[in-house]
């Protein structure tokens, strides 16, 4: 069901991210949630287009040795041009809580316009602009790498192992988080955590493995109120928390699934079950954010058949079908 309903809006003609766009579109990387359902060959030269222009993206962050700054080196390589221009789109200065937990950290500028920047940031269907679209795109193409890993054309296998670890690079602001992550920054540091665990688990790094389940049990041990993910900021609105929820929730199940961790396992039924008894339909986004995590269990399913109706009555965006895509290729490890 979730293949039939997210092939053909995946399959879609999209548009190509071209210079004169300072928003580099989620939906470019459609193609890596296509493999995730069917192999095809053209996807196969998509998935290392993609690869590419997530690593040059990223090789700033490895240019400055992956430590939170300023852009040290020009983006150069495939698909150079829409990555410059996108860079304009995300680009900023950090958050003040993001800056506050990063603060023992942080560089001081190399250039005195230069600003401080993290993380990148991707463009939906209607132009938000979030920070965890990014990790997204990662965790995609990587997922699709390695679901594909051993019928991609040798060409394609090689251009996606060479992209991996600048692809990644921005996901290692983990690394210098300080002290409790800010209610704010726990999807994105999930995230985070998620895609240097995909990436650790195709280049055998055990060093990130350690440092990404070390994140993971950190942001766990401050869950929030009765039995929720993550606590409220200060000036949270009750969907602006609902949304943060399940996309770390997201996340996590994703995590949990892959390093096969039982007490991770029950923590993510126990946020599904929280969202079950508590959060109503109009707190949540038509985008299906943690689907999976709801499907994983009888006692949340219901939750998971209210969001796919709630997708499929707005009309499946790209976005929307990617994330049935990504539900649909968890859901295939239990066959």
């Amino acid at each position: 069901m979730l293949t039939d309903a997210a092939l053909p809006v995946l399959s879609a003609k999209l548009p190509e991210p071209t210079a004169s766009s300072d928003r580099l579109p989620l939906a470019t990387f459609a193609p890596a949630a296509r493999l995730l359902l069917c192999d095809a060959s053209s996807d196969a030269i998509s998935l290392a287009q993609n690869m590419r222009l997530l690593a040059s993206i990223g090789r700033p962050w490895s240019a400055i040795g992956v430590k939170v700054g300023t852009l040290a080196a020009p983006v150069d390589g495939d698909l150079a041009a829409a990555a410059t221009e996108a860079m304009s789109g995300y680009v900023r200065r950090l958050a003040p809580d993001m800056a506050e937990a990063l603060r023992p950290k942080c560089k001081p500028a190399k250039r005195p316009d230069a600003e401080l920047f993290y993380p990148p940031r991707l463009a939906d269907s209607l132009g938000h602009l979030r920070d965890e679209y990014h990790a997204f795109a990662v965790h995609l193409c990587l997922g699709a790498f390695s679901r594909r890993y051993e019928s991609l054309p040798p060409d394609a296998w090689s251009a996606c192992e060479q992209a991996v670890l600048d692809a990644v690079a921005p996901l290692r602001l983990i690394e210098f988080i300080q002290g409790d992550t800010p209610p704010a920054m726990v999807p994105l540091v999930l995230w985070s955590a998620l895609g240097l665990m995909q990436a650790a688990r195709l280049l055998s790094r055990d060093v990130d493995l350690d440092l990404a389940d070390a994140v993971v049990a950190q942001v766990l041990d401050r869950p929030g109120d009765n039995g929720a993910l993550h606590p409220s900021g200060e000036h949270d609105s009750l969907d602006t928390w609902t949304w943060r929820e399940l996309v770390g929730l997201h996340a996590l199940a994703h995590i949990a699934l892959l390093r096969r961790n039982a007490a991770w396992t029950r923590r993510v039924r126990e946020v599904a079950m929280y969202h079950v008894q508590n959060t109503q339909p109009d707190n949540v986004t038509t985008q299906p954010w943690a689907l999976f995590a709801f499907l994983w269990s009888p006692s949340s399913r219901p939750f998971a058949e209210q969001q796919m109706h709630d997708a499929t009555v707005q009309g499946l965006n790209p976005v929307s079908a990617m994330l049935l895509a990504d539900a649909a290729d968890a859901l295939a490890e239990f066959v």
